[in-house]
């Protein structure tokens, strides 16, 4: 069923162990956090292996392996399939309570002048990775969020006031706080749709997921072409599920970098000529939060590793960030928080300049079929 942009999925949930089940999002895991993360998880079913890192992506029939997996999981009857509904979400971390609205949105929607806003620049090896999954699987366990703009809380407020029925409650793992998940009946789910595209002035815009946002898009344009009208229509790859909360409920995070491997004397002197800021210490802020000041910053950044060697990890953390830069051969550039309103502008920034924080990232934990195979 559809409400504008919004349609009601069938969620898929593992009918056990929601403990194991639920992992941190891909591009949260280094190739050491996902072993670690696969032995907590053990021989249990789990989001674990039908996902897959771009740490891993290189790794020999990965993505063919992901697929048979989701093959095996529905011939097993290891995930329930909800009657159509949203779920409302909770995710509490230290005293801290996000609240979000899992739902599916039409790809067709995404672009300049439509409803869905991609925020970054897309990275084509990410890409490529993201249509591999696709294109081997016939299930999605996604951990896109999305931002809506609703200035009073009037939609979540409602929806509080609602006796909803519980799905889970259970504590995620890698100390990622707790998650609980209502019910939204089919109905309510249509009310919410309509709210949620009312409450726009312009657009959604990616908050997390840009990558795997632009590759379902991808994924869905290579399909469509064998497609008829009518199946282009109802096809499940045409939507995709996401998870969208308030803007201004929301809090977000500059992502800052760390280089290291460098002659930090020669890498400060080279940014304070190439963009505007100020050097404390081991520390260079940047002046603007604009995606054209982060681009620049980061084009400048590129050509002087191009040319001088070094790497660059991205943190979330300006107090991580401090301790390190203070490491030899090491240097921090500090971005500033986005004003929220760029995120619904045409211009892209470039990749990992903001995020929901250190250790926030959703979990992948629902899912949905997107093949009729």
């Amino acid at each position: 069923m559809r409400g504008g942009c919004l349609t009601v999925p069938r969620v898929l949930l593992p009918r056990a162990e929601f403990e194991r089940w639920a992992v941190p999002a891909a591009d949260a895991c280094d190739r050491a956090a996902w072993q670690r993360i696969g032995q907590e998880t053990g021989e249990a079913p789990s989001a674990l292996r039908l996902i897959v890192p771009d740490a891993l992506a290189e790794e020999e029939d990965c993505f063919r392996e992901a697929g048979e997996t989701a093959w095996y999981y529905l011939e097993e009857n290891i995930l329930e399939k909800l009657n159509r509904g949203f779920i409302l979400t909770e995710r509490i971390m230290g005293g801290e309570v996000r609240r979000g609205i899992l739902a599916t949105f039409d790809l067709e929607d995404i672009g300049e002048g439509k409803t869905v806003n991609l925020t970054e620049e897309i990275d084509p090896a990410l890409l490529e990775n993201g249509l591999a999954l696709r294109r081997a699987s016939v299930l999605e366990f996604p951990h896109a969020v999305l931002l809506y703009r609703d200035k009073h809380d009037k939609i979540m407020k409602n929806l509080m006031k609602e006796d909803l029925e519980e799905l889970y409650r259970f504590d995620l793992m890698e100390d990622g706080g707790k998650l609980r998940g209502y019910y939204l009946p089919e109905d309510l789910s249509l009310e919410v749709a309509a709210a949620l595209d009312s409450s726009l002035r312009t657009r959604f815009a990616v908050l997390e997921g840009n990558q795997s946002v632009a590759a379902a898009k991808a994924y869905w344009e290579e399909l469509k072409p064998s497609l008829t009208d009518e199946e282009r229509y109802y096809h499940p790859a045409r939507y995709m599920l996401a998870e969208f909360t308030n803007l201004y409920t929301t809090e977000i995070f500059p992502v800052h970098r760390l280089v290291t491997e460098i002659d930090r004397e020669a890498l400060a002197s080279f940014l304070a000529k190439e963009v505007r800021g100020k050097r404390t210490g081991n520390l260079f802020s940047l002046a603007g939060g604009s995606p054209a000041a982060v681009l620049k910053a980061d084009a400048a950044l590129s050509r002087y590793l191009r040319a001088n060697g070094g790497r660059v990890a991205y943190l979330e953390s300006e107090e991580e960030l401090a301790a390190r830069a203070k490491e030899e051969d090491s240097f921090g550039i500090v971005l500033k928080p986005v004003d929220r309103e760029d995120l619904f502008g045409l211009e892209k920034f470039p990749k990992k300049a903001f995020s929901l924080g250190k250790g926030r990232k959703r979990y992948c934990l629902e899912g949905r079929e997107i093949s009729y195979d």
